[in-house]
């Protein structure tokens, strides 16, 4: 009998058959995290993203469900990261840098043009009335 792969996320390996799957329409947290990397671009870290979601939505998230949401998403294909060291706060440290790849770039895009045609549907019903 095989084990179950093991993929490496952010705080070390699981097995493959553990992981979520993703909705990104049910997800508000997934869908503020891609569109913050979009906005941060090469400051897109943790504790930046993290930041930035924060801000941004007034969505109240933890580190670690920003973190778990970020290995769900790299896991699904539509992050991808890179260790790199960066001057952060006076010091420097080994952050993972987070990019969209086409997948999430093309995710992204739908999330923008659902949120596009419920905004037409919602003036159309608004001048209706």
């Amino acid at each position: 009998m095989c084990s179950p792969r093991a993929v490496s996320t952010h705080w070390g390996m699981r097995p493959e058959s553990t992981q979520e799957s993703l909705d990104i329409s049910a997800s508000p947290l997934d869908r503020q995290l891609l569109l913050a990397v979009l906005e941060l671009g090469p400051a897109a870290y943790g504790a930046n993203l993290h930041r930035s979601v924060e801000k941004r939505s007034g969505l109240s998230a933890s580190i670690s469900s920003v973190y778990r949401a970020l290995d769900r998403l790299e896991f699904q294909g539509l992050l991808k990261a890179h260790e790199q060291t960066l001057e952060v706060r006076g010091a420097r440290r080994r952050v993972r840098i987070y990019d969209l790849t086409p997948e999430g770039a093309a995710e992204l895009g739908s999330v923008v043009d659902a949120v596009r045609q419920t905004y037409r549907a919602l003036g159309e019903r608004a001048r209706n009335r």
